[in-house]
């Protein structure tokens, strides 16, 4: 058994001093690809944490703006506010101010007719009046002229 030991290690020992180099050359190859490796990895880790700290940044800046946003916006809806009240404002003084016209052409209007009526009824009664008085004044007047020539017809008659 000891010297099956020994062949083993004496063929261990052969199988390293033939291939030392080619060993040797493969872990130092595995060894620059691995510290490559970690050095692109150590580098995308630094890139990707700016990047990260970048969209940090940028974050913090959305909401700043954001609010900057909104401030914005809810002045330029008072402001919006205000100039559609002005304008509902003047519409309904102008509303008024035309309704208020209307009824003081409606006023003038009844007025004017009530004016015309009027006249047109002291026309009416006037000449009813008038009518009247020479209805009277006829009535005298054909009553003066048969007194008249009644007193002629007696005259004449006395006269013969």
């Amino acid at each position: 058994m000891i010297f099956h030991t020994i062949n083993l290690l004496i063929l261990v020992g052969l199988i390293y001093f033939l291939s030392r180099n080619k060993l040797r050359k493969y872990f130092q190859d595995q060894r620059a690809e691995l510290s490559t490796a970690i050095d692109e990895a150590e580098k995308d880790f630094i890139e990707i944490k700016t990047k990260y700290d970048e969209m940090l940044a940028r974050i913090d800046g959305l909401d700043t703006e954001i609010l900057n946003i909104k401030k914005t916006a809810s002045a330029a809806i008072e402001t919006e506010c205000l100039r559609h009240k002005k304008e509902t404002d003047l519409v309904i003084r102008r509303m008024l101010s035309d309704a208020d016209l209307k009824n003081q052409q409606s006023l003038e209007r009844a007025k004017e007719d009530f004016k015309e009526r009027l006249v047109q009824a002291a026309f009416e009664e006037a000449e009813a009046e008038m009518r009247s008085y020479m209805k009277k004044s006829e009535e005298l007047w054909i009553s003066e002229m048969l007194s008249a020539s009644s007193s002629d017809s007696e005259r004449k008659n006395y006269a013969s």
